[in-house]
């Protein structure tokens, strides 16, 4: 019984984390396509530069969001 309810546990887990990578990474998309709508304004070199910190942000976000990915699968096969 124990078992099962181990087992129960992991799963229910495994499923929150899924839906939390693929919440965030939606919410990840919106930020970047808004980010590549500015590509075609004039705006200040400033504005430019923070534009690009942030998308620099929103790579390395959904590089940390594939290795989770990654770990969860690694975790699931053992």
């Amino acid at each position: 019984m124990n078992k099962v309810r181990i087992e129960m546990a992991d799963n229910q887990e495994e499923d929150y984390q899924a839906r939390v990578r693929h919440d965030l990474k939606n919410k990840i998309q919106i930020i970047q396509g808004y980010l590549e709508l500015t590509e075609d304004m004039d705006l200040p070199e400033e504005a430019e530069e923070l534009i690009s910190k942030s998308a620099n942000a929103v790579e390395e976000s959904k590089d940390l969001l594939a290795e989770w990915k990654r770990i969860q699968l690694r975790e699931e096969s053992e």
